[in-house]
């Protein structure tokens, strides 16, 4: 694995635990979010950083 492949994976799961957090203080407090709004956040906040950590990670 390349340096470089590891530190994209490395940031992808520094996001996804801060995202983890901040969306737990959102749920906590609650913050009411729209149906638009948690698609955007499940796809291009949390799944897609994963999706593109794979095909990094995979060198596809």
């Amino acid at each position: 694995m390349s340096n470089l492949t590891t530190q994209v994976i490395i940031a992808v799961v520094i996001h996804a635990v801060i995202s983890a957090l901040h969306g737990l203080a959102h749920f906590l407090i609650p913050v009411p979010i729209s149906v638009p709004q948690a698609i955007f956040i499940g796809g291009v906040i949390t799944v897609l950083p994963i999706i593109a950590a794979l095909l990094i990670w995979q060198q596809l």
